[in-house]
């Protein structure tokens, strides 16, 4: 299957490798320095002028399970995007899973000298997240070109088929809604219009750190 790029016209040239440790998302600032977020809390900085990878951070995040080894928690640091209007307020937007807290939030932060400071911070949004299970979680931001916030959101439920269970859903929508059997039913998350897990996002973030609903949501108020 044909791409339809000419691939003549492009060049490779590797900034930085063997440095990460899963690397979720990044945005490029206005002077070319790009931040990195890692799942496990780090937020890295790669300088455009020294060409080298540099810390800028530190969440505290829930990014492995505590109780069962063997379940693949999918937490973590997830998303990052700068604000449009960066180059004047240096605010950045990272989605990430706090550890003390059994919820993924939408936070604001501003990077002061090349390093993100955790006291700027503004909680947009956040919502419950079911812990010590697998799987879904998501979490990319990107702006629009109307200045709206996008954020994806995952289902937190566990596409797998259930162990020693007679009904089998092979990778489609999990549907249980048993006492217990929680994470293979995504009804309680991607198909209930009330959860804002398993969608995207669409808000307007005001200067202060609020929002406002903008209009022609796929469903309507309350």
């Amino acid at each position: 299957m044909q791409s339809g790029l000419d691939e003549t016209k492009f060049s490779k040239t590797v900034l930085v490798q063997g440095q990460f440790f899963e690397p979720t998302e990044m945005t490029i600032l206005p002077n070319l320095d790009i931040v990195v977020v890692q799942r496990r809390g780090e937020i890295l900085l790669y300088k455009n002028e020294t060409k080298k990878l540099q810390p800028a951070g530190f969440l505290n995040v829930y990014w492995k399970t505590l109780k069962d080894s063997t379940v693949n928690a999918e937490e973590g640091l997830l998303g990052i995007c700068k604000d449009p209007g960066f180059a004047t307020n240096h605010w950045l937007y990272l989605f990430y899973s706090p550890a003390d807290t059994s919820v993924n939030r939408l936070s604001r932060f501003e990077l002061k000298n090349d390093t993100l400071d955790k006291a700027s911070e503004k909680i947009i949004l956040q919502f419950y997240s079911q812990r010590e299970i697998c799987c879904h979680t998501g979490g990319s931001i990107a702006f629009g070109s109307n200045g709206l916030l996008y954020l994806s959101t995952g289902d937190n439920s566990t596409p797998f088929d259930e162990p020693k269970q007679p009904y089998v859903n092979h990778g489609f929508a999990p549907l249980d809604d048993r006492p217990g059997h929680e994470k293979y039913d995504a009804r309680r998350t991607a198909g209930n219009s009330n959860d804002l897990r398993g969608k995207i996002i669409r808000l307007h973030v005001k200067a202060d750190g609020s929002y406002e609903i903008p209009d022609g949501n796929l469903f309507p108020r309350g």
